[in-house]
């Protein structure tokens, strides 16, 4: 079953509330605190800065693992 989530973005100073199809979730950038989405915006883009907090909520909610090496 598709699993959707609600996540504030930020772009050029706006900010919205947008639901999100966890598929649609192609990378997650952790220090610039960048979503990239596999399907563009309006605007084109597939880019969207989100806070810590989402980037920390997205990692659990993926299953990403930290790997040193």
């Amino acid at each position: 079953m598709t699993k959707f989530i609600s996540i504030r973005i930020w772009k050029h100073g706006y900010d919205e509330q947008v639901i999100i199809n966890i598929d649609d979730v192609a990378r997650v950038s952790e220090g610039t605190n960048t979503l990239t989405l596999k399907t563009p915006f309006e605007d084109g883009s597939f880019d969207r800065t989100v806070s810590s907090e989402a980037i920390d909520k997205l990692r659990k909610i993926l299953n990403i693992e930290t790997i040193d090496v």
